[in-house]
């Protein structure tokens, strides 16, 4: 579920289908705006706060490694 809103939230931001693995960022699909959208996109709908020594590339390249990051910030 958090997958799937995921990539129709990113998707309908940047106005073009994403894909699970795709990369969003090295690839240049989303910019520094869409990011710190989306990261306040998450804080809000999962309830977490995103430190900046967590904004990296590895933590939201992909909606994998986003929700990879999410459910680990879940857990503590």
């Amino acid at each position: 579920m958090m997958t799937e809103e995921l990539i129709q939230y990113i998707s309908t931001e940047i106005d073009t289908p994403v894909t699970q693995e795709e990369e969003l960022l090295s690839s240049g699909l989303i910019d520094s705006i869409t990011i710190m959208k989306l990261i306040a996109h998450i804080e809000e709908v999962y309830d977490i706060k995103v430190p900046a020594q967590d904004m990296v590339i590895e933590n939201f390249n992909t909606v994998s490694s986003i929700t990879e990051y999410i459910a680990q910030q879940r857990t503590q």
